[in-house]
């Protein structure tokens, strides 16, 4: 079996512009990082990690909903294939695009790893760690919902 990475990401990045989202190129994701650090602060404001489980979760039909579930599944192969800058970039964005538009269950793999990069970039330890615990509480709170929903289904 040939792991293919770099595919992966291409139909990943090919996916996301079809819905109104592009990757940037290697020589300015830098840039996007920084931005996606501003952007997170600035929807962050005021506000606790915890806080954002009363966020509204995404229905299966709305943008932001694929956009998540998209870069979520891009972030194994940019992290596998050593591609931090992209890893970064994919963690700062789906976490921005959770933040500010509601929440599903990629977001929980969106904070988690955006607590990874907390303590990462800024040895901020305690915000990764309070990340890391939105994403547990927010997890068991889909599941929740799940198990209430699903038998209405039948």
């Amino acid at each position: 079996m040939k792991i293919q990475f770099q595919e992966a990401l291409d139909y990943g990045a090919k996916g996301l512009e079809l819905i109104g989202l592009t990757i940037p190129e290697e020589q300015s994701i830098e840039a996007a990082i920084g931005q996606g650090f501003g952007t997170i602060m600035g929807l962050m404001a005021n506000k606790k990690p915890i806080d954002l489980l009363s966020n509204r979760t995404l229905s299966d039909s709305e943008i932001p909903n694929i956009q998540l579930k998209l870069l979520v599944n891009m972030l194994s192969p940019a992290f596998l294939s050593g591609q931090s800058n992209l890893w970064s970039y994919l963690v700062l964005t789906s976490t921005a695009i959770s933040i500010d538009h509601g929440n599903n269950a990629e977001s929980c793999t969106a904070y988690s790893s955006y607590g990874i990069l907390c303590g990462l970039a800024f040895s901020d330890f305690q915000q990764g760690y309070d990340y890391g615990d939105l994403s547990y509480q927010l997890s068991k709170n889909l599941t929740a919902f799940a198990k209430e929903v699903t038998p209405a289904l039948f």
